[in-house]
């Protein structure tokens, strides 16, 4: 789910080295709820069983060297305290354990046309929910669209004491479902916020490199 925000608004996110990547004049804050059972750091995949996460992330760009583009993570909610750990010590990322239930195309792994895919996360103030209902078929993403901003990402960053880490993210391209229908309560403090578009993606494997300081 990408939510349209105002840029000066999103700018108070930034760590040093980085600046809004805009879509149209507007800041971009995804809210991703993803479902992974093992982790590929550098040559080696390593088992973690089924976790369940949302990501609330701001999508921006590193100008210097070569304008890299990737995502600010700025919240992480893990089902699995193990795979928190992992996220926070290693690469910095805000992430915390909670009670997350992930609904799956309702009956299977994979979304259907017209069935609903959602995560719901309990948080002290209640139950937060992001899900979508798939649309068309599998496609491959069209290069300059939309989908292209949002899911063509290859590195991620992470806000640690007053710096910044950077980390590489190694995978195919994925190709996306439209949706026909959406919903959101994340619990965005965002004045102005916008829903602007809902997709789903098939995901991969993801090779995430070691980090490094930027800034």
């Amino acid at each position: 789910m990408a939510l349209a925000v105002d840029p000066a608004r999103a700018a108070r996110w930034l760590p040093p080295g980085l600046e809004i990547d805009s879509w149209r004049e507007r800041a971009v804050v995804g809210v991703v709820g993803l479902t992974s059972t093992g982790l590929t750091l550098g040559e080696r995949f390593v088992p973690t069983g089924r976790v369940d996460q949302v990501n609330l992330r701001l999508y921006v760009r590193r100008p210097e060297p070569d304008a890299r583009r990737g995502v600010l993570f700025l919240r992480q909610v893990v089902g699995r305290r193990g795979a928190a750990l992992v996220a926070r010590w290693l690469y910095g990322q805000p992430a915390e354990t909670r009670e997350v239930v992930a609904r799956l195309g309702a009956a299977g792994v994979m979304p259907r046309p017209g069935r609903w895919t959602s995560y719901a996360w309990r948080d002290p103030e209640g139950w937060r929910v992001v899900g979508a209902c798939a649309g068309e078929p599998l496609a491959d993403v069209e290069p300059g669209s939309e989908a292209a901003f949002l899911w063509q990402r290859t590195w991620g960053y992470a806000a640690r004491g007053d710096g910044t880490l950077e980390f590489r993210l190694e995978r195919p391209v994925w190709r996306v479902w439209t949706t026909t229908d959406h919903h959101v309560d994340a619990g965005l403090d965002v004045p102005g916020a916008e829903p602007l578009s809902a997709w789903l993606a098939e995901g991969s494997r993801v090779r995430v490199h070691p980090p490094r300081a930027i800034a």
